[in-house]
């Protein structure tokens, strides 16, 4: 609901995630993203969000984990949005 598109029947990948950053957050966030995947830790971070319907959410908070392989690669992004 807080993206304002039809519900799908797979989460969103990265790519389309990303999508939704707002042009004035999105190189920070890329940045800050990236940074995670190494350290590894949780994230917390906050950036305007693109609607589906072409509006701008203020996000209060994004968190969450990565799920690494056995070789500890990251293969999931598990988070919540809450604006």
């Amino acid at each position: 609901e807080i993206y304002e598109v039809e519900k799908q029947d797979k989460p969103f990948t990265i790519e389309e995630t990303m999508d939704f950053i707002h042009k004035e957050d999105l190189n920070r966030i890329m940045m800050e993203f990236a940074a995670y995947l190494d350290i590894g830790e949780s994230t917390h971070y906050q950036f305007k969000l693109k609607t589906g319907k072409d509006s701008v959410k203020h996000i209060i908070c994004n968190t969450g984990n990565i799920q690494r392989d056995k070789n500890g690669r990251p293969w999931k992004f598990i988070g919540s949005m809450q604006d």
